[in-house]
């Protein structure tokens, strides 16, 4: 040091790395004393998603959301963190016709709306957990039986067009004939 400023290179390692670290020797511990990371990527279902023994970031999973993370370090030497998960649902409800709501079906993960007979449609609701919930109203008899309207009977379409068909087919044998006379 010169007048209290540094001089030269520094005598110390600066090298910073993001991998994770398997284990760690605490200062003022015995050297064989390692601490040790767990990590436990666990579903609010119960089921473990994954088991790693080492200190790891949170992950993504197919059909569950990230929650929160929880790390128990009272044991100094065995680090244990667990990242909990929420598993996704869908949910479709129903209104039946007499005004009671019930479930039409429920199933693991994010999915689409979908068709059920003597249901519409009405409205997806996206919940603050992830869950999904679509919205069904039943069909009221006279939307049940609704004939197709095309605005024309078919038989009327039938007619013209079949007489079409023969003038033309008959347009065409008069001209094979006078071609090959």
């Amino acid at each position: 040091m010169v007048n209290g400023k540094r001089v030269g290179d520094p005598k110390v390692d600066t090298k910073v790395t993001k991998e994770p670290v398997d284990e760690v020797v605490l200062v003022g511990a015995k050297v064989d004393e390692k601490v040790t990371y767990k990590t436990i990527h666990k579903g609010d279902d119960g089921k473990v998603l994954k088991e790693e023994n080492t200190a790891a970031e949170k992950s993504e999973f197919e059909g569950y959301k990230y929650v929160k993370t929880e790390s128990d370090n009272s044991d100094k030497l065995n680090v244990v963190t667990t990242h909990h998960y929420h598993k996704l649902i869908t949910t479709y409800k129903g209104v039946d016709e007499n005004g009671k709501e019930v479930v039409l079906e429920k199933v693991d993960g994010t999915k689409d709306k979908k068709d059920f007979k003597g249901y519409i449609f009405e409205k997806t609701e996206k919940l603050d957990n992830g869950d999904v919930v679509h919205h069904y109203k039943a069909k009221k008899a006279d939307e049940k039986k609704k004939p197709v309207e095309t605005g024309a009977s078919a038989g009327s379409m039938l007619l013209p067009i079949g007489a079409l068909g023969a003038s033309v087919a008959l347009l065409g044998v008069a001209k094979f004939k006078s071609k090959r006379k």
